[in-house]
C-alpha cells in the first residue's frame, strides 16, 4: 500500500533501506515488491541497528556495514532471496568492504595513525559459508539441527556459484571459500566446492591448507560444549578424498 501511494523504496534515513530490512526478516514477497517498484538492489548498508546484549531482537549488526543486499542475503543463507535479487538487477560479484579495527581500540592508543584494515573484501560465496540463518539472534544457544543449517549454507553456496561468484576469490586475509568451509567443518559444502574445481591444497594468507584448518577445528572442543557435528563424512575425510594435504606434507 505504501509503495502504491508513492513511498520511496530507497528511503535511507536510518542508514539502511526497506530492502535491507525485508532481507533481515526473510520476507521474499516484500523484497520482490520493493524491487518491482524501483528499489536499488545494490545499496550498501551504512549503519547497524542498536543491539542489546543477550536479546532476540531482529537487527542488522555492525559486521554487515558496507554489505550489499545480495551479500546480506547470502550471509543469512537465503538462497531464494538471492535469486530474487539477481532477477531485480543485483550484482552478485560485489564483495564486502574492508573491515577496520574498532575505533575504541584506536582511542586506547596515543598515536593518531589511520585505523588498520583487519579483514574484509569477502565474496557472497564466503558470506554464505560464514553466515548464520538465525541472524545470531539467540545468545549462547546451540543450533538444534546443524545438518539442516549446513543444507541452508549449501543452497546459498550453489546460488552464489550459479550467479557467477568466483570460487577462487581471495579476501583481505588471503582466505578462499574452501578455507572458510574447512574451518567451519562443512563437509557437504567442501564437496560442492571441490567438485566445482576449488583447489583443496591452496594456502591461505598464513600458509595453511584447507586440511590444516579442518584438522585444527576437529581437534578444538566447542567452547560451550555443544555438539555441532554433521552426520556422515567429516570435513577431513572429504578433503582427503579429493587429495588434500597438510602444509607440512609438501616437499620442499
Amino acid at each position: 500500500m505504501l509503495l502504491v501511494q508513492g513511498a520511496d523504496p530507497d528511503s535511507f534515513g536510518a542508514g539502511y533501506s526497506a530492502l535491507h530490512a525485508a532481507i533481515l526478516r526473510g520476507d521474499r514477497d516484500t523484497v520482490a515488491a520493493l524491487l518491482a517498484n524501483g528499489a536499488d538492489p545494490n545499496t550498501r548498508l551504512e549503519k547497524a541497528n542498536p543491539v542489546q546484549r543477550a536479546s532476540e531482537d531482529w537487527v542488522l549488526k555492525a559486521p554487515l556495514i558496507g554489505a550489499t543486499p545480495y551479500w546480506i542475503a547470502a550471509s543469512f543463507r537465503e538462497a531464494e532471496i538471492m535469486k530474487i535479487l539477481v532477477g531485480g538487477g543485483a550484482n552478485p560479484l560485489l564483495t564486502s568492504l574492508e573491515q577496520f579495527e574498532r575505533p575504541r581500540d584506536r582511542a586506547a592508543r596515543e598515536d593518531l595513525k589511520p585505523l588498520r584494515v583487519l579483514g574484509g573484501f569477502e565474496s557472497a560465496l564466503q558470506a554464505a559459508i560464514k553466515g548464520d540463518s538465525t541472524r545470531q539472534r539467540f545468545y549462547v544457544t546451540p543450533n538444534p539441527n546443524p545438518a539442516a543449517e549446513e543444507q541452508l549454507s549449501l543452497a546459498a553456496v550453489r546460488a552464489a556459484i550459479e550467479h557467477g561468484v568466483n570460487l577462487d576469490h581471495t579476501d583481505h586475509n588471503g582466505s578462499m571459500a574452501i578455507h572458510d568451509a574447512s574451518l567451519r567443518l562443512l563437509p557437504n559444502v567442501i564437496r560442492e566446492l571441490a567438485e566445482g574445481g576449488a583447489d583443496v591444497n591452496v594456502r591461505d594468507g598464513m600458509g595453511r591448507t584447507p586440511l590444516d584448518l579442518a584438522i585444527a577445528s576437529e581437534r578444538r572442543p566447542n567452547f560451550f560444549g555443544f555438539d555441532t557435528s554433521i552426520p556422515g563424512q567429516t570435513a577431513t575425510e572429504v578433503l582427503l578424498e579429493f587429495g588434500a594435504l597438510r602444509s607440512d606434507q609438501f616437499k620442499l
